[in-house]
């Protein structure tokens, strides 16, 4: 991506702002605003399709109305739009140049999504994503199974993301979904095998097909959501609960195991059957496809997108001159930016505190600012300081797991655990995903006695193989 700003003659960048997302694109401010309003209607269709997948279970709506600890509530919620809950938010880069994309991640993607970063960030092939929302709506898809599921299998996961993105194709009534995609329709069939290759995927694409694993995710997933609704919705259960993904599949589809004599051929030929048949069901949500966003546009500011170019994962390790390059630029534009400080500090191995006494003083509305400040106090020195400074962060962004996750921490390794508590609980319901999120609510959960909370978080603590803490300081 150009890093450039109008400030260095580059174009201008806008950043149009949403509940749940960041659009950061050169196509201009028109373009951003109208995205982050399909998105949020796109988003909240993929969380109604998969909640309805999840309450297919028979007594399922009964289980999720037990009362949980007055502590905590319940446990956090993975995909709470119909409650008016929070998705957090998502961070989508669009990119005009197809071969900066291929410099992230190599030639043949057209976009990804990675949760190392902060908010999470989808990258996509700017022109194909405009045309086309099925691509966000694949990455979206992600986002959503990773938030609910603990290490959901690569077919499952590859599954859902091709049945959920024809929400997003073109043609597809708003709010729609299910329907089969166009390139299935000449008479595509898996080759003979395709079960027992999928189950065993890890997620490297075929060199000679690259498309093959995910077109025959697509029809084992496509053939569970439309003729065994129950049974899956029973299989997701069991990995939201953190179990593994092969036992829970042997339990609730025991005469299909791979490790059973014919098991997985006698899926396959279910599967095909149902091919062939080209019967299915389609749901919509018209509620959702309609429901009106509140959307807010600004200009971009230069600095951030230096800082946007280091974020961002790449397929090599930048060199060193590389990110001193651009946090020198950054500072050029913007001798007081937060990041940009934080990120001097590291390179030259500078004492933090007085850069980040500096950031805080040009920039005492980022919540950057003061997250950089809260890690900068010394273990040593006044508590009451780096709370403070947490809870200055948290007022500027209330939304940030991170920092949820810092003074939730910060709170329980003081014994102060009924105050950590919801904090605790907003930040894993936000990341879920989040190892370090999901050790301090577990920690927090198991010290109050949560119960039911305290057995559903360890169990997804020891899912993601952390343990609770409590103090990690």
């Amino acid at each position: 991506m150009s890093a450039r700003g109008p400030a260095a003659g580059g174009p201008a960048w806008h950043v149009a702002s949403s509940r749940g997302f960041e659009i950061w694109t050169d196509a201009g401010a028109e373009v951003a605003g109208k995205l982050a309003a399909d998105l949020e209607r796109l988003q909240a269709t993929l969380a109604a399709d998969l909640e309805r997948m999840q309450a297919a279970r028979a007594g399922e709506e009964e289980r999720r109305q037990l009362v949980w600890s007055a502590d905590l509530q319940r446990p956090p919620a993975a995909l709470p739009v119909r409650r008016g809950g929070s998705l957090g938010r998502v961070r989508v880069v669009l990119l005009s140049d197809r071969a900066q994309l291929a410099d992230l991640t190599g030639p043949g993607v057209s976009g990804f999504i990675t949760t190392r970063t902060d908010p999470p960030t989808i990258v996509v092939d700017a022109e194909r994503a405009l045309a086309n929302h099925s691509v966000l709506a694949h990455e979206l898809a992600h986002h959503l199974v990773e938030r609910w599921l603990v290490r959901p299998p690569r077919w499952l996961d590859e599954g859902l993301a091709e049945h959920l993105e024809t929400a997003g194709a073109p043609g597809t009534l708003p709010g729609t979904v299910g329907s089969t995609p166009t390139w299935s329709r000449g008479g595509w069939r898996p080759e003979p095998g395709f079960v027992r290759r999928v189950l065993a995927w890890d997620g490297r694409l075929d060199p000679a097909d690259p498309r093959r694993h995910s077109s025959e995710s697509w029809a084992l997933v496509h053939f569970l959501v439309n003729e065994e609704p129950a049974r899956l919705a029973a299989f997701l259960s069991a990995l939201e609960a953190g179990r593994p993904a092969a036992a829970a599949f042997d339990s609730v589809f025991p005469e299909w195991s791979p490790g059973r004599l014919l098991g997985a051929y006698q899926l396959e030929a279910r599967v095909v059957a149902f091919l062939e048949a080209g019967r299915h069901r389609t749901a919509a949500y018209p509620d959702l496809a309609h429901a009106r966003a509140d959307v807010s546009v600004r200009l971009a500011p230069s600095a951030d997108l230096h800082l946007l170019r280091l974020e961002l994962p790449r397929r090599e390790r930048r060199p060193v001159e590389a990110v001193r390059a651009e946090v020198e630029a950054a500072l050029r534009e913007d001798p007081g930016h937060p990041e940009a400080l934080r990120w001097r500090a590291q390179l030259d191995n500078l004492a933090p505190l007085p850069l980040a006494l500096a950031a805080v003083e040009a920039h005492p509305r980022d919540w950057r600012a003061w997250r950089f400040l809260a890690g900068a106090l010394p273990p040593e020195g006044e508590e009451v300081d780096r709370e403070e400074a947490l809870r200055r962060a948290l007022e500027l962004a209330p939304d940030r797991p991170e920092l949820l996750r810092s003074l939730a921490q910060h709170l329980a390794g003081r014994g102060r655990h009924a105050e950590a508590a919801p904090l605790a609980r907003l930040a894993a319901e936000l990341a879920p995903w989040d190892p370090a999120v999901v050790a301090v609510y577990a920690s927090v959960a198991l010290e109050l006695r949560a119960c039911p909370v305290d057995r559903v978080a360890a169990s997804r603590a020891a899912a993601l193989g952390v343990e609770p803490a409590l103090d990690p300081e």
